[in-house]
């Protein structure tokens, strides 16, 4: 009898120790394939709109999905976002970029009607029937819309047509008609995508929002924080310096100053280890100014507020997020298409 419950014990703790070793390792391979997802997406923010001027950039984007039930939709002409989590909660990353198989650059038309734009003496070589272009007026407080090429009319070289019926986009909110007398043309290719990543139930998920929000895709298990920071060059000498990271929405001119996004993706292991005290899981933070070591906002494993006071409740509670591993993965994303878009 001592024999057996030896063994059973033997085997009991083996046990423990190989579930927390596969369940660790299901967490490490969360968190890298979760982290190569997003900086995958985040590098190809930007694109088609990388060349837009301070005066451009950051306006928001009246749009119109024909195909939808809620056909109004708007966004921000901006590369990225960052809606910051209340109180520490995880961040929301929304990336905005293009797919045109063409050059793209900024482009001015010199005339407008409802349904027509016709472009200044480079031409329209570029733009192709089906692509989805964003006009932007001149002015102060320029509207932008989000119109579809229908047509590039044989009669006119320099003309484009986006009539009303039948695409997908057309313009919305503004106006009946977007009709400036001049402005700026960026554009996106056919499918555009505005991605929002996030933490939904314990999961990296990444939905495209560009005409209200599509399908939810989920990228990742066992991740329960992300985190994540603008990197601005304000002083323009081409880099960004440890007081350059700010979780604070750029504006205006800062927009083309965006170089980098700053991230940390924390993912914990599914089963909870009676015997584990984790200490708080930290990442590298820039916004006090200095990058320093900054905890995550830790929560009960069931996303309440920690209620536990460090490892000492008895019996020990799977409830306490000390009782799991976890991983922290954490880089920096260069925003190429905004580097580019600014180099002498």
């Amino acid at each position: 009898m001592i024999g057996i419950v030896v063994i059973f014990q033997v085997l009991a703790v083996s046990e423990a120790q190989k579930r927390n070793t596969t369940h660790g390792a299901d967490a490490q391979s969360s968190g890298a394939i979760g982290l190569f997802a997003l900086q995958n997406d985040v590098q190809h923010g930007g694109y088609g709109l990388g060349l837009s001027g301070d005066d451009q950039i950051g306006c928001t984007v009246d749009a119109y999905n024909n195909a939808a039930a809620v056909k109004d939709v708007d966004f921000a002409f901006v590369p990225l976002e960052i809606v910051q989590g209340a109180a520490g909660a995880p961040d929301e990353i929304r990336v905005l970029y293009g797919n045109s198989a063409y050059f793209v650059a900024a482009r001015t038309f010199t005339a407008s009607t409802g349904t027509t734009k016709t472009m200044d003496s480079a031409g329209r070589a570029g733009f192709d029937v089906g692509d989805k272009v964003v006009f932007v007026g001149t002015g102060a407080a320029p509207p932008c819309v989000l119109q579809q090429i229908t047509d590039r009319p044989a009669a006119d070289p320099l003309q484009l047509e986006h009539a009303q019926g039948g695409n997908d986009a057309n313009q919305g909110g503004v106006a009946a008609a977007f009709t400036p007398a001049s402005g700026f043309a960026y554009n996106l290719g056919p499918l555009p995508r505005r991605n929002v990543w996030q933490v939904s139930n314990r999961r990296l998920v990444v939905a495209d929002a560009t005409f209200g929000v599509g399908t939810v895709l989920e990228m990742a298990d066992g991740i329960v924080d992300l985190q994540a920071e603008y990197g601005v060059d304000a002083n323009g000498n081409g880099l960004v310096e440890d007081s350059e990271w700010t979780t604070a929405t750029p504006a205006g001119a800062n927009w083309r100053a965006l170089r980098a996004l700053r991230v940390g993706l924390l993912a914990r292991s599914a089963q909870w280890d009676r015997a584990a005290c984790s200490p708080n899981p930290q990442w590298t933070s820039g916004a006090s100014g200095a990058l320093v070591r900054t905890n995550f906002t830790m929560t009960n494993a069931d996303g309440t507020a920690d209620g536990f006071a460090g490892c000492a409740e008895n019996p020990p509670s799977p409830n306490n997020w000390r009782r799991y591993r976890y991983s922290v993965y954490e880089t920096v994303i260069p925003l190429r298409n905004m580097i580019w878009g600014t180099a002498p």
